[in-house]
């Protein structure tokens, strides 16, 4: 990890807890600021790894065991993250879907691991904020992703993610705040190169308030959105590419802003995105892929896997054998995902389910075998082309000019 995230003090050094008193503790993590979402999405991922040897230790004895918790090095690490989450975070989507947060905090609070009462409370606490604030979720959005059921609980990623009111993954800067709490909804001239009717973000327009920008799907285009909920290609080029998930789902090429799954329990999956969030259970290897059923991370439960309607959807799909849309992220570890993006890269078919792997929590994991289905054109990796990459890199540029703008 980067030496300038976290520094180690020792001896009398100070620390600020949670409830702002001062202590001194011995190699006790002082976070500073950590500014991009990457650098938040990668620090939030390794403080989780190092929290669940104390997970697991409560879960196994079903109460904290061994020296005073206010000794305890993994402890003393919870409390100042979990600090750092309540007063430095600001929670969008892309964050929850790319590090499962509310699955970690969930795990604090959750009765079953026995955690100290202190920890699960605060962590109850920053669990209820962010579902109070809607994860940072953005009028406009899809909203199918409770019915779905998600791997994420955000997505998220170049690609991975819905537009929130912080920085954007691409680089671009939140615009000023209004100070007067109105909200004003700016579309896109049909002539722009990049948001207008031929460029790589038709279908997207842009919303101003007191909580800085974001995007959102045009409502001027609304009849040209389409459903996502269609088995097979729903009018899909193989190769086609999309800048974020907002556009993928505009195009129907899935329906769920966060969950990496789209589908019904009854009929089977419609959709999946492929992306890096169960790294360790998940495998791409172009024409098969292993994929992790939802919640396999955080499950505590040995003999049964996680529940989720989007799991269920994915048996489903093994059952009817119904073919599922693959999208491909520039996060993914395979060979062939796009350079930024998602990127539909053709139909697939459940044909196995492995429930043999073990989480760290020693929580069953459910694993779904999807095999390419063949007769289709090869995966386009060309996709995106230098072209898009181009307009992709200059979404933080846009500065307005031209558009329509009507306060909401």
């Amino acid at each position: 990890m980067d030496a300038d995230w976290v520094k180690v003090e020792r001896d009398d050094t100070p620390m600020v807890g949670a409830s702002g008193n001062v202590t001194a503790r011995k190699d006790i993590p002082v976070y500073d600021e950590i500014k991009t979402i990457k650098e938040q999405v990668e620090f939030i991922k390794i403080q989780r790894e190092g929290m669940k040897p104390v997970l697991v230790q409560c879960r196994k004895t079903k109460g904290f065991r061994g020296k005073d918790p206010e000794e305890n090095e993994g402890l003393q690490r919870l409390t100042g993250f979990l600090a750092w989450l309540d007063t430095k975070l600001q929670m969008t989507p892309e964050i929850r879907e790319r590090t499962t947060i509310d699955a970690f905090v969930r795990q604090v609070f959750n009765p079953a691991i026995f955690f100290p009462a202190a920890y699960a409370d605060k962590a109850k606490a920053l669990h209820d904020k962010w579902e109070a604030e809607n994860w940072g979720k953005v009028k406009g959005e899809s909203s199918d992703d409770a019915k779905d059921g998600s791997r994420s609980p955000l997505k998220r990623s170049s690609g991975d993610h819905t537009e929130s009111s912080s920085k954007r993954s691409n680089g671009q800067q939140v615009a000023a705040a209004t100070n007067d709490g109105v909200k004003t909804l700016y579309v896109p001239p049909e002539n722009d190169p990049i948001w207008g009717r031929n460029g790589i973000m038709h279908g997207i327009a842009i919303r101003r308030g007191p909580a800085g920008k974001s995007n959102l799907m045009n409502p001027r285009l609304s009849h040209e959105k389409r459903e996502a909920k269609v088995f097979g290609h729903n009018g899909l080029e193989n190769g086609q590419w999309f800048p974020f998930r907002l556009n993928a789902i505009f195009h129907g090429a899935h329906g769920a802003s966060q969950a990496g799954i789209s589908g019904d329990s009854q009929t089977g999956a419609y959709s999946i995105v492929v992306s890096s969030q169960y790294d360790e259970f998940d495998s791409d290897l172009k024409d098969t892929i292993i994929y992790c059923g939802a919640g396999g991370n955080d499950n505590t439960n040995p003999d049964q896997a996680a529940q989720s309607a989007g799991s269920s959807a994915l048996r489903a799909s093994r059952r009817k054998g119904n073919d599922v849309r693959v999208l491909r992220t520039a996060t993914g570890h395979s060979v062939c995902v796009p350079s930024v993006g998602l990127r539909y890269d053709g139909l697939y078919r459940v044909v196995g389910v492995d429930d043999t792997k073990r989480n760290s929590y020693g929580g069953m994991v459910e694993r779904f075998k999807l095999v390419r289905q063949p007769d289709q054109p090869k995966i386009d990796e060309s996709r995106p082309t230098s072209r898009e990459v181009r307009q992709y890199n200059m979404i933080g540029q846009t500065t307005l000019r031209g558009w329509t703008a009507t306060r909401e």
